[in-house]
């Protein structure tokens, strides 16, 4: 959605792979008002285009699942492209002879076009249902869970679950994976960066629909459902990747609440529910940076210091 200065970047990393020849590339447009859709109607020989109306970016993903011929689905937003590399021989390979539910890799994240870090797995290795119980925390505090963009997913694995994106205004995202990780039987962990993520819009697609709902809400709900899908996998919440998702989305409604004086940020008609989420950090498994900001939200003054 109205990526015209990035499309060209993001399909051409795409387009100039090794092996782009195996690749459907399907790229929808969701609406956009500039010249986005010019852009990528140059690229007519080596992409299929979907236009649509603006629907958001759960729409547009899960109409991508819906229509794609090809046996795995990666998701690749707009603005963001692949490593030079990143289908290599050695995956090709893997996808071809296998038939793993999911693979994971790591990410390089950008912030004005400065490389701000590398997150990535240092082993490569095939996680089962099982072993994810043990494996979970060492797995997510080193890579992403959350992102789809990490992922490669086995398109007939999603279609066989119902996995699609729910279409909330916050967390769609992780929803999707935390289902993944219910349904799937096998993931194998590279240990290498495929994607390479630049932090610079906050929307990446835009639904006038999410627009008018309450993030605030998506958000709790969401880390109810993180602590729901542990529970039911075996994995004791008392993790670091759940203590630091609570953390982050804490400091992701503060911000989003308007908060004009400390009066009206503790009347704020959220501090019940966000007072349940604070009680439920725990200082396990997370370093010296999580520590802080736990330290922050959970206390409502230094919370309305670190924001004033």
């Amino acid at each position: 959605y109205n990526n015209a200065e990035d499309i060209s970047n993001c399909i051409d990393s795409i387009v100039n792979q090794k092996h782009a020849d195996n690749v459907e590339i399907i790229v929808i447009n969701d609406g956009s008002t500039d010249n986005t859709l010019s852009v990528i109607k140059q690229y007519a020989s080596e992409v299929k285009l979907i236009t649509q109306t603006n629907k958001g970016v759960s729409f547009s993903r899960n109409l991508g699942i819906k229509v794609a011929h090809g046996k795995y689905i990666w998701f690749i937003d707009a603005d963001d492209q692949i490593t030079a590399h990143s289908i290599s021989d050695d995956l090709l390979v893997m996808l071809e002879n296998y038939s793993y539910d999911l693979y994971l890799f790591g990410m390089r994240k950008y912030w004005n076009q400065h490389i701000k870090q590398d997150i990535f797995n240092t082993q490569k290795e095939l996680v089962s249902k099982k072993e994810l119980k043990k494996k979970f925390s060492n797995l997510f505090i080193s890579n992403n869970l959350n992102s789809p963009c990490n992922k490669i997913y086995r398109t007939e694995f999603l279609r066989k679950n119902n996995l699609f994106f729910n279409g909330y205004a916050n967390g769609e995202d992780a929803y999707f994976n935390y289902n993944v990780l219910l349904k799937m039987h096998t993931m194998m962990v590279l240990n290498d960066v495929k994607y390479v993520y630049y932090l610079k819009h906050p929307n990446k697609s835009i639904s006038n629909y999410n627009k008018k709902r309450k993030n605030i809400d998506d958000a709790i709900q969401r880390i109810d459902y993180f602590e729901h899908t542990l529970k039911r996998l075996g994995i004791d919440i008392n993790n670091g990747v759940y203590n630091r998702e609570i953390i982050d989305t804490l400091l992701g409604i503060y911000h989003e609440i308007n908060i004009s004086n400390k009066k009206s940020f503790k009347a704020n008609y959220y501090q019940n529910k966000l007072s349940n989420l604070r009680h439920k950090i725990k200082l396990k498994g997370i370093n010296f940076k999580y520590f802080v900001k736990a330290l922050i939200v959970k206390s409502s003054v230094l919370t309305y210091v670190y924001l004033k």
